[in-house]
């Protein structure tokens, strides 16, 4: 009688925690910035932009982007180049992730590169 109890007990803690967890991930999502707005202030910065593709250099180990909107461009840096798949210029994107520096100019670390369906 008493396992039943725990069981429920503990049940009940795992999804709540699931629960929580789940509006955690929504409610830190990355904040869009126009490529024109990204600054040195904003180093190790979570950010999200959209543009369109200008260049890209890719090689085994690091996938590099000229990403570029109505503001600016800026480069961005994958280095996980098998999983960003579809890429060619001219395509519209969403990349999200933390603003750097790269011999000494500014560029985006990307977690995600995201084609954008129109």
């Amino acid at each position: 009688m008493e396992d039943n109890k725990i069981i429920k007990i503990a049940i009940s803690a795992s999804i709540f925690g699931l629960i929580l967890l789940y509006y955690a991930t929504i409610a830190i999502e990355a904040k869009s910035y126009s490529i024109s707005q990204i600054d040195k202030s904003m180093l190790d910065q979570d950010v999200k932009i959209r543009g369109k593709i200008t260049n890209i250099i890719k090689t085994e180990k690091v996938l590099i982007l000229n990403v570029k909107d109505g503001t600016g461009s800026i480069m961005v840096a994958s280095f996980n180049p098998k999983e960003v798949v579809e890429i060619k210029n001219g395509l519209d994107i969403e990349v999200i992730g933390k603003v750097s520096i790269y011999k000494n100019k500014i560029e985006i670390i990307a977690d995600s590169i995201k084609r954008i369906y129109d």
